[in-house]
């Protein structure tokens, strides 16, 4: 079995992401690890903005990635009923850490006889935290070629979807 691993790293200030990827010669399986190297980084970043919130939204850095695999049965259904469940996961957005600076969400769906695993989240150093992962969900479904699964990061929000869960509880 052939294993090529790719990473990219995507670094703003004294912010870090690293985006990993490893694919089995099978391509049937595909594991993106993100990681925010510093919650600490975040926060001093934070203390460095206060009183100087940004109102606008970045919509220039962001990396996006498919799943190699296509929806198989109805994909434009699949795709209205990801993108209603991801808008869904919107509503749901709350700060999840000790500093308050991440918002999140994630959770489950039943599909026909699939999952839906996805997750949303966004750093609140602006005030259209919704709006920005709302333009993300976009991206995942801008053509008619659709995947089982797909993320977008971006510096601002990162959303992602598949039929495989992804996140450890």
């Amino acid at each position: 079995m052939n294993i090529s691993t790719t990473n990219a790293f995507l670094i703003k200030g004294n912010i870090t992401l690293e985006v990993s990827t490893r694919t089995t010669s099978t391509g049937s399986s595909v594991n993106v690890v993100v990681t925010l190297m510093s919650l600490i980084a975040v926060h001093a970043l934070t203390q460095q903005l206060q009183g100087k919130i940004p109102i606008k939204t970045n919509y220039k850095n962001i990396f996006s990635m498919h799943n190699p695999n296509n929806v198989r049965g109805d994909a434009k259904l699949f795709a209205r009923r990801a993108m209603d469940f991801l808008s869904e996961l919107i509503l749901k957005v709350e700060k999840t850490t000790k500093y308050r600076l991440i918002f999140y969400a994630a959770g489950e769906k039943k599909l026909g006889k699939n999952k839906l695993y996805a997750m949303v989240q966004c750093l609140d150093l602006r005030i259209d935290c919704k709006r920005c992962l709302a333009w993300s969900i976009t991206k995942l479904f801008k053509n008619d070629d659709i995947k089982q699964g797909a993320r977008v990061l971006g510096t601002d929000c990162n959303v992602r979807y598949e039929l495989y869960p992804f996140l450890r509880s």
